[in-house]
């Protein structure tokens, strides 16, 4: 092993925390100007989510909070983008906010490094939030490749976020390993790019699953 490859989002911090979280603050703006409950709220972002993704099938676009909120004002009758950008901003304050490594994240970093392998993030979404992520949680400089879904055109499984990132790391995909959280873009599209897969999850059974990090690390340490 001579890389290890991670997913981002519910992989080494909760996402759902910090959605939730976000969701609640854009509401809670909205509401500065209309009225509307948290249920409406939801029900607009639910069709918004559900259109954006539609017409941005595979691509990092499907995710942009820009275009969720722009449709949920839209659907509203709010004309001014100014309310599009304080939602925008609104959620994505909190939601970096609220970010905490899972336990053992840290550690597990630092042990690969002192054996000198590599630490790539291979992500859906847009750039500048995960690099905005990445620089919350203090990995600006953990990293030896980043690849995005933005960068790439296209989304995990597809074989090109794969590719993509073993060509930045300079290792052929028997010498990484991927960790993630979802079973179909992580682990089978690891697994079909030729790359060891690790799955972080509290119910599955695969070659290597790992409930927490702290397996995570385990499992790291003894494929050294």
């Amino acid at each position: 092993m001579k890389a290890v490859i991670f997913d981002i989002d519910n992989t080494i911090y909760c996402y759902d925390v910090c959605d939730r979280a976000g969701v609640k603050a854009a509401h809670s703006r909205l509401c500065a100007v209309c009225s509307l409950s948290e249920s409406e709220f939801l029900e607009a972002l639910r069709a918004a989510k559900e259109y954006t993704k539609r017409n941005n099938v595979g691509t990092a676009a499907s995710h942009n909070r820009m275009l969720y909120f722009q449709n949920v004002c839209e659907q509203l009758g709010i004309r001014y983008s100014d309310m599009v950008l304080e939602l925008y901003n609104a959620y994505w304050d909190i939601f970096l906010y609220k970010m905490k490594l899972f336990p053992m994240v840290s550690e597990t970093f630092e042990m690969l490094k002192e054996n000198n392998i590599k630490i790539a993030f291979c992500t859906d979404l847009t750039a500048n939030i995960q690099f905005r992520k990445l620089s919350r949680l203090n990995l600006q400089t953990v990293a030896d490749a980043i690849v995005t879904s933005e960068e790439c055109g296209a989304e995990k499984p597809d074989q090109r976020m794969f590719d993509a990132v073993l060509g930045k790391l300079g290792v052929s995909p028997a010498e990484a390993v991927m960790v993630g959280d979802d079973f179909k873009k992580d682990i089978e599209g690891a697994r079909k790019a030729g790359i060891v897969p690790l799955w972080l999850t509290e119910n599955g059974a695969y070659d290597h699953t790992a409930a927490d990090f702290r397996r995570v690390y385990d499992i790291l340490k003894g494929l050294i």
